[in-house]
């Protein structure tokens, strides 16, 4: 049986929604493939790594384990503004786990609404990682002018810029292009402005596969800068997203105003062993019912309404 390595890099506080996200791999795998998922931290609660071993305990396909990393960086005096340390975690991914070919590394604040083998599946001999083409941040470029991209990090084709969020790693191909003091020497170069993202979209700049991007959906109304040719990619994933990613600052579990997907996000984080903390750390003007079967959350008429507007609003604003 093919075995299937999953990293996720989290602190202590965004561990119940990093569970989240490993419900929805958990749900929608194959019982015809091995997965497991290391977590990459600093610090952990004793209690948090028994509700997350808990998580997989019922699943013999299925394994857990934790991995303190956090020695590695101490050195380096990352740029932390507004993250987590852990946020660059990722970056020493081809270094540690050196018995697999090829990692999958997912971002805490996803969905899986697909099989993620699929995912691991695809070929990126050659390259050092295989991702998914930034549309947001494409977009986001398109509409500023005196971009940092052309001043800083100087990318040849800002088409080409990826997000972050889902990565697949060759690790062998990684580690022969670049050393992980090198990597983290050139990361604590600059204050960048989207962290290690920045600095991978530099390292792997020429040594890319794009995958297909129905596998990280993140929806920013900076679509609307896109070209025709970038519109039509987003709208296909948007029909049938594999991983839908919730990158902007608007996230299901801490906004009140209309989130896509919010549903989908309620419908797994009610079936972890973490969801009376998320529903408690909810915002306040959000009233949660848990129904027997699918856990789906239930809104007050007034945000029933609230949250009508707000997509008819947001397909306005996303088409014109």
């Amino acid at each position: 049986m093919m075995t299937i390595p999953i990293v996720f890099c989290s602190d202590n506080n965004y561990i119940p929604y990093m569970a989240t996200a490993i419900q929805s791999v958990v749900e929608n795998s194959s019982k015809e493939f091995h997965y497991e998922f290391y977590i990459m931290v600093k610090n952990i609660t004793i209690e948090n790594k028994q509700r997350l071993n808990q998580m997989v305990a019922g699943h013999i396909n299925f394994k857990l384990e934790i991995l303190n990393v956090g020695d590695y960086f101490s050195k380096y005096n990352l740029y932390i503004d507004g993250i987590s340390e852990e946020a660059y975690y990722r970056l020493i991914i081809p270094y540690f786990l050196t018995q697999y070919d090829k990692v999958l590394y997912l971002d805490c604040d996803l969905l899986c609404l697909g099989d993620v083998s699929e995912l691991y599946s695809f070929d990126v001999t050659g390259s050092m990682i295989g991702c998914i083409q930034g549309l947001a941040e494409i977009g986001w470029y398109n509409s500023t002018v005196d971009h940092y991209w052309d001043n800083l990090l100087k990318i040849k084709n800002p088409e080409n810029y990826f997000n972050s969020g889902v990565l697949l790693f060759n690790t062998k191909v990684f580690r022969e292009s670049i050393t992980f003091d090198d990597l983290l020497k050139l990361a604590v170069k600059e204050n960048w402005l989207c962290y290690d993202q920045d600095v991978l979209n530099i390292v792997c700049e020429n040594k890319i596969t794009f995958l297909p991007n129905q596998w990280n959906l993140i929806n920013y109304p900076s679509i609307i800068h896109l070209s025709e040719k970038l519109k039509l990619k987003y709208y296909e994933a948007e029909k049938l997203p594999k991983i839908v990613h919730f990158a902007s600052g608007y996230k299901p579990w801490n906004n009140s105003s209309y989130v896509p997907s919010a549903i989908d996000f309620w419908k797994y984080a009610t079936r972890t062993t973490f969801s009376d903390e998320i529903i408690k750390k909810f915002n306040s003007n959000f009233t949660m019912y848990v129904k027997k079967e699918t856990n789906i959350k239930k809104l007050p008429l007034k945000k029933i309404i609230q949250v009508i507007l707000g997509r008819v609003k947001n397909k306005l604003f996303f088409r014109n």
